[in-house]
């Protein structure tokens, strides 16, 4: 009784003792509570027998060394098997009073901190995948980083690169540095009230650079949000789309579909552009398409001119994109989509645009963003759940 006595001054959580052989030779209720063993009216266990196979060697090491040295502490975490058959996390701190008469033993104090631990884990995973995330956005996008007020505070060099302008210029500036005065005020209030408000925004921005030459942007703007839901920085997200934006020019000033057949300086840039394009009569028959969507659909192009879209992928009938070209067709007004083609695991984004004799479509491909989107999603639920856990579980750290 007089151990037991002692012992209830130095106890954390939960009290162990172990004797020179390692075997446990008593165990405080908690540990009990904690694995779900009666360790008080069973025979000796042996502390090897508890311990994960993986941690095993580490732990005996550190106590056959703790052993030689009296009154001497060690602190470490292993992992502990209970009644369920299910590993356990435990902090121990190891302290050698086998020379104490009225112990005899190594006292470990300890405390499960399994949730802990599983939150510490989440974390670093979490913290490794933004990381690539990171590097991966930097080497395919253009990026800025603005404060509440729209003051730059980072810029790849993407952004640098396009802009023209080095980074020590940039930071501490707005975007009024690089703004084109193309876009009509209410287009500019319309950016500002969106994320204002939390909102992304997503549009196409023609931008001007250092040396006075313009560039065209698809742009997405991310608000970060604090605790009230107040926007406290801005993310932009960038793509260099103006190769597109310069061949979407010269096929709207053409005025019929035989002038792209015919003009052999705009078929050479819609050959050479990384984005498909088709164009497609009143009876839903393919008049053009490039290389690009040849590719994209494992054919030769010249083997769609003639043939009906329809009749050809007939899956499509009914998707967001036949519902997009078909606006486009009737009601003669410009149509953008976003949608997904199972067959070729596609995602496509498509810009239709009418023309007098039927529609001409842009189409790239988006899977990678899409697939970037969906992982930060998961990666946005699996910090939701770590936090949840951390904030559940903060009293044990």
């Amino acid at each position: 009784m007089a151990k037991k006595e002692k012992l209830r001054e130095i106890n954390l959580e939960g009290t162990s003792l172990i004797d020179k052989e390692l075997n446990i030779i008593f165990n405080s209720s908690s540990f009990n509570e904690i694995s779900g063993f009666d360790f008080i009216n069973e025979e000796k266990t042996n502390l090897r027998d508890i311990v994960h196979p993986e941690d095993r060697d580490e732990i005996i090491s550190l106590l056959h060394e703790l052993i030689l040295k009296p009154g001497n502490s060690k602190t470490c975490n292993f992992r502990a098997v209970n009644a369920n058959g299910d590993y356990i996390w435990l902090k121990c701190i190891y302290t050698n009073r086998l020379h104490e008469r009225e112990i005899e033993a190594i006292v470990c104090n300890f405390r499960e901190i399994t949730t802990k631990k599983v939150s510490e884990d989440l974390l670093q995973r979490s913290t490794q995948e933004l990381s690539a995330y990171k590097y991966a956005l930097d080497e395919a996008a253009i990026v800025a980083i603005t404060d509440q007020k729209g003051v730059i505070t980072h810029v790849n060099d993407n952004f640098c690169k396009i802009s023209k302008y080095s980074r020590k210029e940039l930071i501490g500036q707005d975007h009024r540095i690089i703004n084109s005065s193309f876009h009509s005020k209410a287009f500019i209030r319309n950016l500002w009230h969106t994320i204002a408000n939390g909102k992304i925004w997503k549009n196409e921005m023609r931008n001007k650079a250092k040396d006075g030459s313009f560039y065209w942007v698809d742009t997405t703007i991310i608000p970060f949000l604090n605790k009230e839901g107040k926007p406290y920085q801005y993310l932009a997200i960038r793509s260099d789309i103006t190769e597109r934006k310069l061949i979407e020019d010269q096929v709207k000033k053409a005025k019929e579909k035989e002038i792209i057949n015919k003009s052999a300086q705009i078929e050479n840039l819609l050959e050479n552009i990384t984005d498909g394009f088709i164009a497609i009569d009143e009876n839903r028959c393919y008049t053009y398409a490039n290389q690009e969507v040849g590719k994209m659909l494992y054919v030769d192009p010249a083997s769609l001119i003639g043939k009906n879209i329809w009749q050809l992928f007939p899956n499509l009938v009914g998707s967001a994109t036949y519902e997009a070209i078909e606006m486009a067709l009737t009601k003669k007004k410009y149509v953008l989509n976003e949608d997904y083609y199972s067959p070729l695991n596609l995602w496509q984004e498509n810009r239709i645009y009418p023309s007098e004799n039927g529609i001409w479509m842009f189409i790239r491909n988006i899977s990678g963003r899409k697939i970037s989107e969906i992982e930060k999603s998961i990666l946005t639920s699996i910090r939701q759940i770590f936090n949840q856990n951390f904030n559940e579980n903060q009293t044990l750290t």
